[in-house]
């Protein structure tokens, strides 16, 4: 995305910023998934709102994390409008499948953990899911920017010698 931004920038694409944008977002993301920041920001909304969440919302997160969310993309509607419609669509696919586990299913297990723990089997079930669809939703966006870079930007991927067959 970085590349994008650079690529974009030199050609004074009004839209250029929001490649940075994104790819600050996805850096946050993954230091996220290595420090557990989203469950720190989630104990700290419990103190700070002195609530005490059970069912779908014991991991107070979410509620954050979907303001977050919600304001993220308010902010990139007009880029998504501005890109072709191949490339919006899967970037909204591959959200919403990420959202879908990271948020969803997080929820249904919050409900579970709540009820049941979190030392079963059906938990450890929907956990495994849970990440299914946020790798999936990876998966898709980084093909769909692969191909706009291919396409837009004119980048060619070239696979090493020893992968060709």
């Amino acid at each position: 995305m970085a590349s994008i931004w650079k690529a974009k920038q030199g050609t004074g694409d009004p839209f250029a910023s929001y490649w940075l944008g994104l790819a600050a977002a996805f850096l946050l993301l993954s230091l996220d998934e290595v420090a557990m920041l989203h469950e720190t920001m989630g104990t700290t909304f419990a103190l700070v709102t002195q609530t005490d969440l059970k069912g779908v919302l014991l991991y107070p997160w979410v509620v954050p994390g979907l303001l977050l969310l919600g304001c993220f993309g308010l902010a990139y509607a007009r880029f998504l409008l501005h890109l072709p419609r191949r490339t919006a669509t899967l970037f909204v696919v591959a959200g919403a499948v990420f959202v879908a586990g990271a948020v969803g299913v997080e929820m249904l297990n919050a409900r579970h953990h709540d009820l049941y723990g979190n030392t079963n089997l059906h938990y450890s079930l929907l956990t495994a899911f849970e990440e299914f669809l946020e790798m999936t939703g990876i998966v898709i966006f980084a093909a769909a920017l692969v191909s706009y870079a291919r396409v837009e930007v004119g980048y060619r991927i070239e696979m090493p010698s020893e992968c060709e067959a």
